[in-house]
């Protein structure tokens, strides 16, 4: 039976920074290229985890802030020293930060934890400064029509995390609703880099298929000025 996002990240907590995913790979490489030139200065991680985008948009000089529930995934990113006062325990639709406060908002692989993708998408509305950008990234809706899961893996076990697939026409049509203008919708696919991981992991034999379908679904908005 897959486990509920709390427990599965709370088991997963010890491994996630030290296992190679290909999917976090590709996301982060083609994802940070499409939000080139760095220009944020603010930097809001919605379900942050461990930090790993925080940790990024740190490295470029920006003020970060991170919003999770899940305390053991929290707890490795307050061990690094860049991070570990700007972390808050709290749902990512319900964070707490101060309101119109962040040049950039965004929430990596967290979205199908959501039983509704409306609470979280206006939250990262209210979050974002007027101009700002709003960024989503998950699992690309193709690839889990195709039978892919969110799995991770134990010392002793594969592990399902349970999740609800949303439709990229649906997240548009809320994202609008909640007065966010779309900038671009991108499907990113496995390269080069990525075969090197799979190879890591020993996996390798299943890179060629992989890499036929589109890994990672991402979109950027932007939130209109007055």
């Amino acid at each position: 039976m897959p486990l509920s996002p709390i427990d599965a990240h709370r088991l997963w907590a010890p491994t996630y920074d030290v296992t190679p995913n290909p999917l976090l790979d590709l996301e982060l490489r083609a994802l940070s290229a499409k939000l080139a030139p760095w220009t944020y200065n603010r930097v809001a991680d919605l379900a942050c985890g461990t930090g790993r985008w925080m940790s990024f948009a740190a490295s470029k000089g920006a003020r970060v802030f991170g919003v999770d529930l899940c305390r053991p995934m929290l707890e490795r990113a307050a061990a690094k020293s860049a991070l570990s006062a700007r972390l808050v325990h709290a749902t990512a639709d319900s964070s707490a930060l101060a309101s119109a406060s962040f040049d950039l908002v965004l929430c990596s692989f967290a979205l199908g934890f959501f039983p509704d993708p409306a609470v979280l998408i206006y939250e990262m509305h209210r979050l974002a400064v007027p101009g700002g950008r709003v960024v989503l990234s998950d699992m690309h809706p193709t690839a889990l029509a195709a039978g892919w899961k969110r799995t991770f893996r134990t010392e002793d076990a594969l592990h399902e995390i349970s999740h609800t697939p949303y439709s990229e026409s649906h997240l548009l049509d809320v994202a609008a609703a909640a007065g966010l203008l779309l900038s671009r919708t991108y499907s990113f696919f496995f390269g080069l880099p990525e075969r090197a991981t799979f190879r890591r992991i020993g996996k390798l034999h299943l890179y060629e298929a992989a890499a036929g379908l589109p890994a990672v679904w991402a979109a950027i908005w932007r939130k209109p000025s007055p």
